[in-house]
């Protein structure tokens, strides 16, 4: 299920995915991450269409200079929320099979960063490896974190990050190799 406020391109990525996944493995509905109603209709149409969750992909993204409490909202509370609601429908104790929780921090232009989108970035790394340590045993639900086109900042050797190889940075695999709360790079 692709949910994003962006239905144009939304459906467009349906087409895409459809034509190379079928179209019975993909679906949109429009959301908004800062309104808890969308978001939790969000998820209940997602079990309804595939009857589990098994994969949560979040996505943070610079919005750019608009409006700090946007940037918040949407890339902290948003990623926040919809992790939450991720460890409820996946909850291997609750009823779920497990799964997994990805959340990406895109980074187009490092430089252009704002300060609140720095922020956010910061605070997803600590909210991944925590939540990860807190929750993973009892529940089934790994956190992985992957910052993409990342800049030296980030690549510090100082422990905290796993450069990722070539191989091991898609996807797929990613979900399936990585260590709940490790951080990758691409």
């Amino acid at each position: 299920m692709i949910a994003d406020e962006d239905e144009e391109s939304g459906k467009n990525l349906v087409v895409k995915l459809s034509a190379e996944y079928g179209p019975e493995k993909t679906a949109f509905i429009r959301t908004n991450f800062a309104c808890d109603n969308l978001l939790n209709n969000a998820f209940e149409k997602t079990l309804e269409h595939f009857q589990k969750i098994d994969v949560l992909v979040n996505i943070a993204n610079s919005v750019g200079h608009r409006n700090w409490e946007t940037e918040i909202d949407k890339n902290v509370k948003g990623i926040v929320k919809s992790t939450l609601l991720g460890y409820k429908y996946m909850d291997a104790s609750n009823g779920g099979d497990g799964g997994s929780v990805l959340n990406m921090v895109c980074d187009r232009e490092s430089t252009l960063a704002t300060p609140y989108f720095e922020g956010c970035r910061h605070y997803l790394v600590a909210f991944g490896k925590t939540m990860s340590q807190q929750n993973h045993i009892n529940t089934g639900v790994k956190i992985v974190t992957l910052f993409v086109n990342v800049d030296d900042v980030y690549n510090q050797n100082d422990g905290c990050l796993e450069k990722g190889r070539k191989n091991e940075c898609d996807i797929p695999n990613l979900i399936r190799l990585a260590r709940t709360g490790s951080i990758w790079t691409t």
